[in-house]
């Protein structure tokens, strides 16, 4: 029986990074996850104050959070808690949006996104690795009529869309380079992950420059 303190079954191999990338005997995979903090910040910053873009900046650091913790015990729990974070913030607006129709209140939202994130963490915590990256392919997809269906314009002139989509596109193919060992040289410094990490902050954060623009 597991109990998501066993290491994922990728470990001890998980990625490429050799020696020379680690700093205070963490990977640069690990402080690479502080991007996500610097884009929520970010965002923050820009000062809109409501429920959903709250939500939603809340969620980028989530992502943040679960994935220094993932990195830095390579456990079951732990990844699927990165996979939930990463998958709750790409159907955020669509699933809040559903219980806001619901007739749901601020509060009773809370509790149902809170309860939604618990059932991603179970899901991806009972599949192994393609599996996991599967249904988040799934998600970004309904994600992307969600965002079809909102747009305004045409979507060649929506610029932080376009940059978002482009830079969340090179991350998720950064990411696939290094799981197929088709980018993994330890003796390289910048892996695939590291870029995923980055890419994928800078991407989450011109999204929300897009979804929450100021007036």
């Amino acid at each position: 029986m597991m109990t998501g303190t066993e290491f994922v079954e990728c470990f001890p191999l998980c990625h490429c990074e050799g020696p020379q990338s680690q700093f205070f005997g963490l990977t640069l995979g690990f402080w690479s996850s502080f991007a996500y903090f610097l884009a929520g910040i970010l965002l923050f910053r820009r000062g809109r104050r409501k429920s959903l873009f709250e939500a939603w900046v809340f969620s980028v650091f989530v992502i943040g959070a679960s994935s220094l913790v993932f990195h830095s015990t390579f456990s079951l729990v732990s990844v699927a808690l990165d996979y939930a974070s990463v998958s709750f913030s790409l159907s955020l607006f669509f699933v809040y949006n559903f219980f806001k129709a619901l007739g749901f209140g601020p509060r009773r939202r809370y509790l149902a996104l809170l309860i939604y994130y618990l059932i991603l963490w179970a899901i991806f915590f009972r599949f192994p690795m393609w599996e996991r990256v599967s249904i988040c392919v799934l998600i970004f997809l309904v994600a992307m009529i969600d965002v079809i269906k909102r747009m305004e314009g045409s979507f060649f002139k929506q610029r932080s869309l376009l940059l978002s989509l482009g830079l969340g596109l090179s991350a998720f193919a950064s990411f696939l380079l290094e799981e197929l060992k088709l980018w993994c040289d330890p003796g390289l410094i910048l892996q695939g992950h590291t870029l995923w990490h980055m890419l994928g902050a800078a991407a989450l954060y011109f999204y929300g420059r897009w979804r929450f623009p100021r007036s």
